[in-house]
């Protein structure tokens, strides 16, 4: 939308983007698309806190705030992390 502060959960739903859960042994679900996380309950992620770095290698990662709906109404903060994985290391996640 015309709201460059904010993604919505609407827009990531669009892009198809999915919050995945890392399972017991610290490999990430990515193959039980069921159990992600709903993005039904997040409010936004706030653009305005995102922050990029790069590390030795020039590999991008990064920070943002997630806004979540609590049962009351309210807002949750949370602070997400990504980064790049080569992709031969990716599949170690699976």
């Amino acid at each position: 939308d015309s709201d460059y502060k904010k993604l919505s959960a609407k827009e990531l739903f669009a892009a198809k983007i999915r919050f995945v859960r890392e399972k017991t042994n610290g490999k990430l679900a990515l193959d039980e698309p069921s159990k992600d996380y709903l993005l039904d309950e997040n409010a936004y992620i706030d653009l305005m806190t995102l922050g990029v770095f790069e590390d030795e290698y020039h590999r991008p990662s990064g920070n943002f705030t997630l806004y979540v709906k609590s049962e009351r109404g309210n807002f949750r903060k949370y602070t997400g992390h990504v980064n790049y994985q080569h992709p031969r290391r990716l599949k170690l996640l699976f």
